[in-house]
Parts: C-alpha cells; sequence; structure tokens
C-alpha cells in the first residue's frame, strides 16, 4: 500500500467508533462466504485463507471446519489496534506490503479483502497487487473482495454530495478525524470503476471474472478464480 501511514495511524485509533457502510455488514459477510463457497468446497482438508487487511468482520467470518487464516497489512498501527485472532480457528497476522505478499507460490486457497484496495493510487498499483495474489493461490483458488465502486447513474449526484459532504462531516463528528475521512472518500473516488477493475483482475491471470453490485453499485464484490494449468 502506498497511502500516507499518518492517515492509517490516525483512522486506527478510531476504529472502533466507525460503522457501516465503512465496515461490512452482516449481508456484507453472509454474500462473500457465499462466492467463497467454490474455492473452499474445491480445497484440501485443511484450506488456507489469506486476507488483505486485518478487518475484523473478515477475520471472525464464521469458517467451517478446520481452516488456516492469513492476513497482511502494511500498518503496524491497525495490526496493534484493530487485530483479533479468530478464537475458532489458526489465526495469525504480518505486517507486509500487498505488493510483496510473504507467502509461497500456489499457498492459499482463497484470499479475500473488504474496502481494501481502494487505498492504492493507480491502475498499475491495482494489478501488481492483484498478480501477487494470483502468484500465492493455488490453482482453482478464489480471489473475492468487496469495494467502493460507481453508482447507477441516477444515484451519482446524490452519492456525490454524501461522500463529499456528509461522510467527512461524520468522521469530525464521531471519530474527530476530518481529514483521514476526505482521504478515504477521495481514494474511494480514484478507485476504477467496475468493468475497469475487472479487466485488471484478466490482466493479471485471472478467469471466471465476474461482479455484482450492492447498494446500487455503491459496493461491489468482484471475484476472479486462478485457472488450472491446460
Amino acid at each position: 500500500m502506498s497511502s500516507t501511514p499518518d492517515v492509517w495511524q490516525r483512522h486506527s485509533s478510531q476504529w472502533q467508533q466507525i460503522g457501516p457502510p465503512l465496515r461490512p455488514g452482516p449481508e456484507d459477510a453472509r454474500i462473500m462466504m457465499e462466492a467463497l463457497a467454490p474455492a473452499l468446497a474445491g480445497a484440501n482438508s485443511r484450506p488456507v485463507i489469506g486476507v488483505l487487511g486485518v478487518t475484523p468482520e473478515l477475520v471472525q467470518l464464521p469458517w467451517q471446519g478446520t481452516v488456516d487464516l492469513r492476513a497482511f497489512d502494511q500498518s503496524a498501527e491497525m495490526i496493534a489496534r484493530v487485530w483479533t485472532p479468530n478464537p475458532n480457528i489458526a489465526s495469525e497476522v504480518q505486517v507486509a506490503r500487498w505488493q510483496e505478499l510473504p507467502a509461497a507460490d500456489q499457498s492459499l486457497d482463497a484470499v479475500i479483502g473488504d474496502g481494501s484496495l481502494y487505498v492504492l493510487e493507480s491502475l498499475d498499483e491495482y494489478v501488481s497487487v492483484l498478480t501477487q495474489v494470483h502468484r500465492v493461490l493455488r490453482p482453482g483458488g478464489r480471489f473475492v473482495c468487496l469495494e467502493f465502486s460507481r453508482p447507477h447513474f441516477w444515484l451519482r449526484p446524490f452519492y456525490d454530495l454524501y461522500s463529499y459532504f456528509v461522510i467527512p462531516r461524520l468522521g469530525a463528528w464521531v471519530a474527530r478525524q476530518p481529514i483521514a475521512y476526505q482521504y478515504l472518500v477521495d481514494s474511494i473516488r480514484r478507485f476504477p470503476d467496475q468493468a475497469s477493475f475487472a479487466a485488471a483482475l484478466q490482466v493479471a491471470g485471472f478467469a471466471d471474472v465476474a461482479w455484482r453490485n450492492l447498494s446500487f453499485g455503491i459496493a461491489c464484490l468482484h471475484f476472479g478464480t486462478k485457472p488450472h494449468e491446460a
């Protein structure tokens, strides 16, 4: 990640006061588990899941059976303040850049993230991270991420007003961090639209690339599968 460390330090200090839509809700978690089902069904007896970031709602998902979970986050502040191991499975966290994931080739059965990639600053960075994710996935492994995206055209004017004026003020009122929230809003607006991000997944080598709009496109679930070698 190349976002300003000071922003994430401020963000981490107020994490517990943040709620949806900046953190995933129960319905988001359910949809993500459904999207992961094909990869987990085809995994070995002890699937290994990678998480981009330390979002508690992902770490604490109701994983079925025996699962190992490995989380990666560049921000030591986020890890120190937000990371909580899942008590029902083996889970660990490492300080790491997503462009250089400390995992062996073809060692993970799935990689997931929520609102994580929009902190990157260019399409080249997205492709770099996606290429790393592709490298560490086993053939048949699945990448699933839930990101803010482009809402339907009729909603965009209202969403623009909300994101520019309401979210930063909520950040000032609830978390006392308007600068951090303005940074997040700007990052979200730089994130590629649904089709552009799907194209980046294909460039990185993923197959069966698709997306599912949520909340009229304000959020979007993206997924792709690492193909088996011919």
